[in-house]
C-alpha cells in the first residue's frame, strides 16, 4: 500500500490508515505462512490475504467514487435554473407571489434553491412539530428580532395553518418576555460592572 498520503483524493486519511495496519498485519501472516508451511517461495496462501485487504480497498475506493458523485449530482442540483423555476411557481400558486427576499435571492439559483427547499423540509415537513406550531415559532422568532416583514408572513401562515388571534397573540407576548429578559440581563450585568468600578474608584479616593 502506498504511504500515508491526506491528500490522497481517492481514499480519506482514516481509512488510509486501517489500511496501513491491515497491510502490516497481511506481512507478518504472510512471513508466518512461509515459515510454518515452508513454502520455500511458494506464494499462493500468503497472496491470498494480500488479494483480500486489496479486494476491500477497491471495494471502499469505489464506494467513495460513488459518494462523490452523488455530491456532485447535488451541487448541480442546487445550481439547476430549472429547479428554480419550479420552486419559484411552487412559491407563486401557494402565496400569490415571491417575497422581496426571495426575489432577489432568485438571482442566485445556487443559494435560491437550497433556501427554499430547507424552508420547506422545517415549515412544511417538520420532523416533530407540526405546521401550526412551526409557524407559530417562526412567529416568535420573527418577533425576537425584530423581522416586521417575518412577522407578516409566519402570522398570516400560522392562520392558514389553523392557529387563532389568541394564539398568536400570546405567541407575541412570550417572545416580548423572552426579549425583555435578555435586554435586562445584559443591561444589568453592565450596570453591574460599572457599579463596581464606581465603588473601587470611591475607595481609593476616599469619597
Amino acid at each position: 500500500m502506498a504511504p500515508l498520503d491526506p491528500e490522497r483524493p481517492t481514499v480519506p486519511l482514516y481509512k488510509q490508515i486501517v489500511f496501513f495496519y491491515l497491510h502490516t498485519i497481511s506481512g507478518i501472516l504472510t512471513n508466518t505462512v512461509y515459515t510454518k508451511l515452508g513454502l520455500n517461495g511458494r506464494r499462493e496462501p500468503a497472496d491470498s490475504l494480500l488479494c483480500y485487504f486489496a479486494f476491500w480497498e477497491g471495494l471502499i475506493k469505489v464506494e467513495h467514487k460513488h459518494e462523490a458523485s452523488i455530491l456532485k449530482k447535488a451541487r448541480e442540483l442546487m445550481k439547476d435554473k430549472e429547479l428554480t423555476r419550479a420552486l419559484s411557481g411552487m412559491v407563486e400558486e401557494k402565496r400569490g407571489a415571491l417575497g422581496f427576499l426571495l426575489r432577489i435571492l432568485k438571482k442566485r439559483p445556487s443559494t435560491f434553491n437550497p433556501f427554499v427547499l430547507k424552508g420547506l423540509s422545517l415549515y412544511q415537513e417538520a420532523h416533530a412539530l407540526d405546521t401550526k406550531t412551526a409557524e407559530l415559532v417562526a412567529v416568535s422568532a420573527a418577533s425576537a428580532l425584530r423581522c416586521e416583514h417575518c412577522l407578516e408572513v409566519h402570522m398570516a401562515r400560522a392562520l392558514e395553518e389553523g392557529a387563532n388571534m389568541d394564539e398568536i397573540l400570546d405567541t407575541l407576548l412570550i417572545s416580548g418576555a423572552i426579549g425583555d429578559s435578555s435586554t435586562l440581563s445584559i443591561a444589568f450585568r453592565k450596570y453591574r460592572q460599572l457599579e463596581g468600578k464606581v465603588k473601587r474608584k470611591s475607595r481609593v479616593t476616599g469619597e
